[in-house]
Parts: C-alpha cells; structure tokens; sequence
C-alpha cells in the first residue's frame, strides 16, 4: 500500500503516501498532491502525499482493478474486480461521495485511458484480451481484440493518435 516517489535524476525514493492495506490500482490528481488508491479488502481511499494530511476512505465496499482521477480532481472512475465489471463513476465532495454506474458488460477491466473522442478506453484481460471504448451505459465498442493480457494503457502522443499497450 505505499506509493513510492523515485527523483528521476539522482535516483533517491522515499514515501510519497501510505495506503491502509495492498494496493492494486492508483491515479494521482492533477495538482500532484495526492492520490485515489484502491485494492482487496480496503475499498477506495484517497492519500495525501508526504504527510500533508490523513488518509481518507472514499467507498467501503469497493475493489477497484483500476482508477482514473478527471482532470478536476474531484471524480474518479473506478474498474470494479471482476470478470464481469462495471465502470463505476464517483463525484467527491468534502462530506459524501456520489456513485453512479458509467459502463457495463466489460470483462476484468485492467486499466482505464481518457479517450480523446468521449468516454473511456478500457483493457480487457479475460478472453483473448482487448480494448474496448466506453460512452455510458451502451454495450461497450470493440477497438482491438487477440491483445494477450493486457495491464495497461497510454497515450503515446498529444495528438492522440496512438496507444502503447501493456501485455503481461
């Protein structure tokens, strides 16, 4: 549950922020000031980075495979860890988190990616592996199939225009 800062020119770590358990999945907030981190039996929780604040638990009963803050920092999506998922999309405010269902009908959803025409591209690693796009609750759109097993994604340029793929 540590998430670990590495200075990239001197090659010295130390601990950006601690998660109460085992981690799977985490996004940091566009002001780099913290995290959502998520994983078996802790839920969702956000992290402040080095020390400034507490740890605060967003969604109890929530094990997400992947996560992706907005770019406003306040909503995140979150993949549910399962073979048959949802994307689940969460609203926070300082007193309560609001959740509502953002896709359905993905297969163990590993990572999620802003798609630049709407909605969200997803890994798939059941099956064959895939990337499918997402735009609400409609059946989600096939964009890549024989992948292997997926982990990952990334945009590879700000035109959007190519994806790296993670296989494990």
């Amino acid at each position: 549950g540590e998430l670990i800062s590495v200075d990239l020119r001197t090659g010295r770590c130390h601990l950006a922020a601690r998660a109460p358990g085992t981690s799977y999945a985490f996004s940091i907030d566009p002001a780099a000031t913290g995290a959502v981190v998520s994983g078996p039996q802790i839920g969702v929780w956000s992290v402040p980075f080095d020390a400034h604040g507490r740890p605060r638990q967003l969604v109890a009963s929530l094990s997400a495979r992947a996560l992706l803050l907005d770019d406003r920092g306040d909503r995140f999506y979150a993949a549910e860890n399962r073979v048959k998922a949802r994307i689940l999309r969460a609203e926070v405010t300082p007193l309560h988190v609001d959740i509502d269902v953002f896709a359905r009908g993905l297969h163990s959803p590993r990572a999620l990616l802003r798609d630049p025409a709407g909605g969200l591209l997803v890994a798939e690693a059941f099956g064959s592996g895939r990337v499918v796009r997402t735009r609400g609750v409609r059946p989600p759109v096939v964009l890549f199939e024989n992948l292997g097993r997926p982990v990952d994604l990334a945009g590879r340029d700000e035109t959007a225009q190519r994806l790296i793929v993670a296989d494990a």
